[in-house]
């Protein structure tokens, strides 16, 4: 037990200190960027630095300023502008890591009257200050990032593949957001759905689905490969994470989870899987140098909450009670996953979305066990359709699955009080709730009364600030 916390304790030391350096070190005293050097109208050599994201009037294209061209030269600039094209075959044909020439007009991000959404706030921790909107005829590509592209291509292969099946619309949007990774079709109704029963996580490849794939090779390859070959099966995970990685869009949320594992199968592989700590720790600080923003995300911080709410309390929690029947068990470990991570999680939700889903834990429960099967078969599935046309009865099942599963979180949603909404919380409160529940969590932990008093001291200062 002793050797535990010392990992934890040095884990989060190290981690905290890297963190108040990196902040330290990052703060600009003035924002900087291309517009020191350009004029709006100039013509802009830009880099699709994220997955470009469909909207309603508009593709949605986060990009880095390469330089700009005046007098028929280049001059080299640096800085982040957040395009919007005139959606048609060429924008939506776009991806992460192509270059593009935009004769544009930019303006700053400014927070509009009609909606709560902070604009200026959220692209300004991404160092983004400035938008634009193109017309097709204002811009045209430069370079196209081959590797990215032959994903890209082979993706929307895929996407076909899929659409070829007849299955239902909302049945097809899910499967296509789950296993590629792309939600630009997915229906604004069920997405709120999936939403309010605190399952939105499921339609955003993220961790969850990561994890799922590093399990489910984890499980092939000790089966049909000894223990000797344990550099081999190393290697063959970590090509097969970054696959998957590329091939649902790279987004964040898996790059970030594919080197959280990438890092586990190597801590495995040389023997020290017991620092769980310091691998959640060191695979944070190696994204955080390779992108300081990411820091002061919400999906940055919501997944490594999560991951060390299960990391840290699943196995407490899991103690609290032992089912008297063996089937029990996995249901109660479920249980116990999903409030950790809830848990540890809640004050973030509450803080940068104001709601909070009451019947989470039901969700879950149905839906969580569903998601693994669904995933794994519907990635054998898909890749045998790729492959050779399937059966009618391959596709007619899938589908109804999806039905299933869209109809369990339909009828939870339909259930009374199921979301609370509008809650608005301070950062200030949001923290000291954050403090509540870790310090009430390790005072049942250690059973030590300095956890009693920090929980004490928490308790009183939320009441004084409400």
């Amino acid at each position: 037990m002793l050797h535990i916390y010392k990992q934890l304790y040095s884990g989060i030391f190290l981690f905290v200190a890297f963190i108040c350096l990196g902040v330290f070190l990052h703060l600009p005293d003035e924002p900087t960027g291309f517009y020191q050097h350009t004029q709006s109208g100039d013509t802009l050599i830009l880099l699709i630095n994220a997955q470009p994201e469909s909207k309603p009037k508009s593709i949605a294209v986060a990009s880095s300023v390469l330089g700009f061209i005046q007098n028929g030269n280049t001059i080299e600039s640096e800085g982040k502008i957040q395009l919007y094209l005139e959606t048609n075959e060429h924008s939506a044909d776009l991806s992460h890591g192509d270059v593009i020439v935009a004769k544009l007009r930019y303006d700053s991000i400014v927070n509009t009257s009609d909606t709560g959404f902070d604009a200026s706030f959220y692209f300004a921790q991404k160092d983004i200050y400035h938008r634009a909107y193109i017309p097709a005829k204002d811009w045209w590509l430069n370079r196209k990032n081959d590797t990215r592209n032959r994903m890209a291509c082979f993706r929307n292969h895929a996407t076909e593949t899929i659409k070829g099946w007849g299955m239902r619309p909302h049945s097809e949007q899910v499967m296509t957001a789950l296993v590629l990774g792309d939600k630009r079709s997915l229906d604004k109704a069920l997405r709120q759905q999936y939403a309010d029963a605190g399952v939105v996580h499921v339609l955003a490849v993220s961790g969850l689905h990561v994890g799922v794939i590093y399990l489910l090779v984890s499980l092939l390859l000790n089966v049909f490969l000894q223990t000797r070959y344990a550099l081999a099966k190393t290697l063959i995970i970590i090509v097969i994470l970054w696959f998957y990685a590329f091939l649902t869009g790279l987004s964040p949320s898996v790059w970030r989870a594919a080197t959280m594992f990438t890092l586990l199968s190597v801590g495995r592989s040389l023997g020290r899987i017991t620092g769980i700590y310091h691998t959640i720790a060191a695979s944070a600080l190696l994204l955080l140098i390779l992108e300081p923003n990411l820091l002061f995300q919400p999906g940055f911080q919501l997944s490594y909450a999560a991951v060390f709410g299960i990391v840290r309390y699943q196995p407490q929690m899991q103690d609290w009670w032992t089912p008297s029947k063996s089937w029990i068990n996995p249901i109660w470990q479920l249980v116990t996953v999903s409030l950790s991570a809830q848990m540890i999680t809640l004050p973030f939700t509450t803080y940068y979305f104001g709601q909070f889903p009451t019947y989470f834990l039901l969700s879950n429960l149905l839906i969580i066990p569903l998601l693994s099967s669904i995933m794994i078969g519907s990635i054998v599935i898909l890749i045998m359709g790729i492959v050779t046309p399937l059966p009618n009865w391959m596709s007619t099942t899938l589908d109804t699955v999806y039905n299933i599963q869209n109809e369990i979180v339909a009828q939870i949603t339909s259930l009374p009080y199921a979301v609370i909404s509008d809650l608005e919380a301070t950062l200030l409160q949001a923290g000291l709730l954050l403090l509540i529940f870790i310090s009430g969590l390790e005072m049942l932990r250690s059973r030590k009364a300095t956890w009693f008093m920090i929980w004490i001291a928490c308790c009183i200062g939320v009441v004084i600030v409400l």
